[in-house]
Parts: C-alpha cells; sequence; structure tokens
C-alpha cells in the first residue's frame, strides 16, 4: 500500500515542481517523499524508479510526437542509438536511475534516523525527564 502512495505522491511532486525547476528536481523530491512515506529497501528504489522513467519517457514520447520525430532522429545518431524510440527509453531509465537512488537514500536516511533515536532513547539522551 505504500509503495503505491510513494510512487503516486512521488509523480505528483516530480510533475509539479519540474514546471518550475531544473530536471534534477526529481532526485530532492524522491528523497523527500522516501523520507516521509515508509517504504525500504528496493522497494523504495523501485517506486522511485518507476514513477520517474514513467512520467519522462511519456513526457519524452509526447515532445517527440508533437516534433514529428525531427529533433530526436537527430541527436539519437550522436548517442549511437538507432531509432527515437530508444531515446525515449534511454531518458526514462536515466531519470528513473536518479530517482530511484534519490528514494532509496531518502529511505535508508529515515531508516538511520529510526534506529538513532531507538539508541539514544535507551541511553536516556532523548527522554522526557
Amino acid at each position: 500500500m505504500y509503495f503505491i502512495i510513494q510512487t503516486v505522491l512521488l509523480g505528483t511532486t516530480s510533475i509539479l515542481c519540474q514546471f518550475l525547476f531544473p530536471w534534477w528536481i526529481v532526485a530532492p523530491c524522491a528523497f523527500i517523499v522516501s523520507f516521509f512515506v515508509p517504504v525500504k529497501g528496493v522497494k523504495s528504489f523501485l517506486g522511485g524508479f518507476s514513477s520517474i522513467s514513467f512520467i519522462w519517457m511519456l513526457y519524452a514520447a509526447m515532445i517527440d510526437s508533437r516534433c514529428k520525430s525531427i529533433i530526436s532522429m537527430k541527436i539519437a545518431p550522436i548517442f549511437g542509438l538507432n531509432s527515437s524510440i530508444t531515446l525515449i527509453v534511454l531518458t526514462g531509465f536515466i531519470g528513473g536511475i536518479v530517482a530511484g537512488c534519490a528514494a532509496y537514500t531518502g529511505s535508508v536516511f529515515r531508516m538511520y534516523l529510526d534506529s538513532y533515536k531507538k539508541s539514544s532513547s535507551e541511553f536516556g539522551y532523548l527522554s522526557n525527564n
């Protein structure tokens, strides 16, 4: 359940933030969403990867269809690719890796803080007394 919440929330926040900020805003969005939504480990990476890669591939396909593949057919050979579809998939993969790594980092940071709070409270550092 939290995986779906993380994926939808990350997709929504990244779409809204990308209107105002550069492409790398997906990393802080993925970190923050994964920090507050308790999804752990590989599921956190997969949530970040799947949501951003889907959004970026969809957006790249929309731009490609609007331009009738003129731009992507000129850019694809620069990267050694044969078609514009491969360029679209590569775009989604790169965005997914960035967001997945950031989401995993947010999840690990949350687990670290939880373990720190637990170990600190055992020694009385965070007691309410």
